[in-house]
C-alpha cells in the first residue's frame, strides 16, 4: 500500500521467519522444506518465496492481485535467484 512506510529490514526477518514456520509446519507432512508461503488478508496479499536455503523473495500485492500469475512468476524468479546465488 501506498500509505504505509516499508522497513525492509523488518520486511526480511518478518519473511524469514514466515518461511521458517512453514517449513517447519509443511514438516509435519513431510521431510521438503517449504518453497512459498502466502498470506491473505481483506486488503493485501503477501507471498515469500524461498531462494535456495539462504534468502527470500518477498511479493507485497493488492487483494486483487492476479494469484496464479504472482506464484508463477515468484517461482521462477526464485529459482533464477537461487542458481546466481550458487554461481
Amino acid at each position: 500500500p501506498e500509505h504505509v512506510p516499508l522497513d525492509a529490514a523488518a520486511i526480511a526477518a518478518m519473511s524469514a521467519a514466515t518461511l521458517g514456520l512453514a517449513t517447519r509446519l509443511v514438516g509435519l507432512g513431510g521431510t521438503a522444506p517449504a518453497d512459498v508461503s502466502v498470506h491473505r488478508s481483506t486488503h493485501a496479499q503477501v507471498f515469500v518465496f524461498s531462494v535456495g536455503g539462504a534468502a527470500a523473495l518477498t511479493v507485497l500485492a493488492d487483494y486483487s492481485a492476479d494469484t496464479a500469475l504472482i506464484e508463477r512468476i515468484g517461482h521462477e524468479v526464485s529459482i533464477g535467484l537461487a542458481r546466481a546465488f550458487q554461481s
